[in-house]
């Protein structure tokens, strides 16, 4: 899901949220949604965070936005949109 989250060989990342959303409640959405969120995360950080939040289980989820906001700190420290 981290290769469709980021478009890679033609991959629509649109076409994936929509077969996450029809996916049922539970380990396996989980992990999905792990990997899309992480695919995400260079491209739409808000959006990876807002997939990380839709894991199910409590402490998969409070690992995985704890593992997503630390990357987005180191290696997206600074997005363009401040900077002259």
């Amino acid at each position: 899901y981290a290769r469709l989250a980021s478009g890679v060989n033609g991959h629509n990342p649109g076409q994936t949220a929509r077969q996450l959303n029809t996916m049922k409640t539970g380990v396996e959405r989980d992990f999905a949604l792990n990997g899309f969120a992480h695919g995400l995360l260079h491209s739409d950080p808000e959006r990876a965070l807002q997939w990380a939040n839709s894991i199910s289980n409590e402490n998969f989820r409070k690992v995985v936005t704890r593992n997503i906001s630390k990357r987005i700190k180191v290696e997206l420290p600074v997005r363009s949109g401040g900077q002259e």
